[in-house]
């Protein structure tokens, strides 16, 4: 055969196999498009309202959400395009995120992480960053800062928290600042754990709209508090979370920024770890003169438990609307204290509001329990406001037999227990009433 006929014979089988190519894909596209057609038929989601598809996959959010393909929401992305459309419609599927950077985020984790946050569209926005606090997460912050209703921020040190201060976020209700952690750092650095409280009052003051402030597992490094206090005042935080951090030694913790505050509406208010003087505290009560709701203190161990009648005298006046006291001797304190704590608490027309009782710590007995049950009985036979009052202590047994209510005192708590009056006095695994 001459090489022009075979020649002209490869074109036509070229073409032949190109024309069949063409009617293969066209046969794929149908068959793809069959398949989807099927799919919506047989699949219940579509045939659902976009309201109730929306609140399934809504419902199926993990707790702590994150950019995973394997993961709702973004599973839903590529089940088909039904799902993937209905995904998109739901800006609420897209409104919370969880951000973990412990190195430099690459350019197309942070294109993601963009198009995660714009699929929220106009919705609040939940954002939780977590570890290193690179150029590209601060932008995200300040971007969308105007959109945030809730925010926590768990950086390694101050310097990661600086360089989000600068952003103004007029619309967050919620704010974390937290312990966060770099796998490089020195235990023995003071800067690893935590920021220093004025660079939490400068976030504190970008956001003027916050109903919650939570300092979580962290201290201030005491030396950088020194020298003159600028106070910020802040008319709509209402809840204020201190948690210290359980290190040894350590002696500055979440309550060293309330000498920096001033806070006229707040309700709550939560203190671990309370190393900041007596004085100290006062002074933000008597200077805020909120009206408090419940208020719990928990004094670590090295805490000085000699304390002086005076101090209750002094304290009480300072929180006349609270419902709920509680307040925790972690290193415990002494029994005259405990007596004239709970006596003064329960007779004092200083809280009259006051419903809930709560002392707890190592070693908390009380002196005198038939003082004690006097101050209850008169306590709840005049204010029928007094619900509950718990003495707690660590351990299984107190020091002593003789700490433990006698026979008569138990059956006098066991009188109020029937009147109503809820009561617990003993150690953390058993109540002796």
């Amino acid at each position: 055969m001459a090489s022009v006929a075979v020649t002209t014979l490869l074109e036509e089988l070229s073409l032949t196999i190109a024309r069949q190519r063409e009617v293969l894909r066209q046969l794929e596209t149908q068959k793809s498009t069959v398949q989807s057609n099927l799919n919506a038929i047989l699949d219940p989601m579509s045939r659902l309202p976009l309201e109730i598809s929306s609140d399934i996959m809504l419902s199926c959010l993990p707790t702590i959400l994150h950019p995973d393909p394997h993961v709702a929401p973004m599973i839903f992305l590529g089940i088909c395009h039904s799902w993937s459309n209905i995904a998109v419609s739901t800006p609420a599927l897209w409104s919370d995120i969880r951000i973990n950077s412990d190195s430099t985020i690459s350019q197309d984790h942070l294109n993601l992480i963009h198009c995660w946050v714009a699929r929220a569209r106009t919705r609040p926005l939940s954002l939780s960053l977590h570890g290193i606090s690179t150029p590209g997460l601060c932008a995200l912050a300040a971007g969308y800062g105007h959109q945030l209703q809730k925010l926590d921020l768990y950086f390694p040190s101050g310097e990661e928290l600086r360089n989000v201060t600068g952003s103004s976020f007029p619309t967050l209700d919620t704010l974390t600042i937290g312990q966060g952690y770099r796998e490089d750092s020195d235990d023995d650095d003071d800067t690893f754990y935590s920021p220093h409280a004025i660079e939490c009052i400068e976030m504190l003051s970008t956001a003027p709209l916050l109903v919650e402030f939570v300092l979580d597992g962290i201290y201030f490094n005491q030396q950088v508090q020194e020298g003159p206090r600028s106070l910020l005042t802040h008319s709509n935080l209402r809840r204020l979370r201190l948690g210290g951090y359980p290190s040894w030694g350590i002696r500055a913790s979440g309550a060293y920024i309330l000498p920096y505050l001033t806070l006229p509406s707040l309700e709550r208010l939560w203190i671990s770890d309370c190393n900041i003087s007596f004085d100290d505290l006062f002074v933000f009560l008597s200077r805020s003169s909120a009206p408090l709701q419940s208020l719990a203190i928990s004094f670590p161990y090295y805490f000085d438990t000699t304390i002086p009648p005076t101090t209750i005298e002094r304290f009480l006046p300072l929180i006349p609307s609270v419902n709920d006291l509680d307040m925790s001797f972690n290193g415990g304190v002494s029994r005259d204290f405990v007596l004239s704590l709970a006596v003064a608490a329960v007779g004092s027309r200083a809280v009259p509001n006051l419903t809930n009782l709560t002392i707890r710590g190592s070693h908390v007995e009380c002196s005198h329990y038939d003082l004690l049950l006097g101050a209850l009985s008169t306590g709840h036979a005049s204010r029928s406001l007094l619900q509950s009052f718990k003495l707690v202590w660590y351990g299984d047994f107190a020091r002593d037999r003789d700490s433990e209510p006698g026979p008569d005192i138990i059956a006098g708590m066991q009188k109020l227990v029937a009147d109503g009056m809820k009561i617990y006095i003993g150690p953390h695994t058993r109540n002796l009433i």
